[in-house]
């Protein structure tokens, strides 16, 4: 009933995040892994991919995600990222 309505809002979180409010994002995040955890699934490759990108965005604000590394490190996501092929855009430098 709740986890649809719990999932629009990890879907949504920090959408507008800006460097004033990473302390949020701080104080949000055990909160955010607990929610993860209770209601996604490393057996649905749309939850990792959420949490991959929920992860990216703890990750900036200086949490420690390695509680998630089951989603992150799971078969589905082995897969995708076969599929996928590496990103090419990680380490590029746009000034140069």
């Amino acid at each position: 009933m709740y986890t649809d309505k719990l999932k629009e809002l990890l879907e949504n979180y920090g959408q507008y995040t800006e460097e004033c409010s990473l302390e949020v994002v701080k104080s949000d995040a055990p909160h955010i892994i607990q929610i993860i955890k209770l209601i996604l699934s490393t057996d649905s490759l749309p939850d990792c991919l959420l949490v991959k990108e929920l992860s990216e965005k703890l990750t900036r604000a200086e949490v420690d995600t390695s509680s998630l590394d089951a989603f992150l490190s799971c078969d589905k996501m082995d897969k995708y990222r076969i599929l996928v092929g590496p990103d090419r855009r990680k380490g590029i430098s746009y000034a140069e």
